[in-house]
């Protein structure tokens, strides 16, 4: 399975407007940015460059923390579904080490 960008692009958004005290940039411009950088995602394998037909390419900087913040989501939401309990979960430890805060 590959990670879904659009879920991926839109969790950031929410966790950005939740959390401005950093940078003040409309949402829609941050989206449209990650949007720009997702779009223009390649990579190089054996001397040639691929763009992903979906999903996020393996290798750029990027991809680790799109993919983090896109299945914490997943499993925030998967938890919350199967009623598992908070301290259970461990979100907050998984979140913490992505710089986020669970909400």
């Amino acid at each position: 399975p590959s990670v879904d960008v659009d879920e991926a692009i839109e969790e950031i958004c929410l966790l950005y407007e939740n959390d401005r005290g950093r940078i003040n940039l409309p949402t829609d411009e941050l989206r449209e940015a990650l949007r720009l950088c997702q779009d223009c995602n390649c990579v190089k394998f054996d001397g040639q460059f691929f763009l992903p037909q979906q999903g996020i390419a393996m290798g750029p900087p990027h991809a680790c923390d799109l993919t983090d913040i896109w299945i914490n989501n997943i499993i925030k939401d998967t938890n919350e579904e199967l009623d598992v309990p908070r301290e259970m979960a461990n979100l907050e430890n998984y979140s913490a080490t992505l710089g986020h805060k669970v909400i």
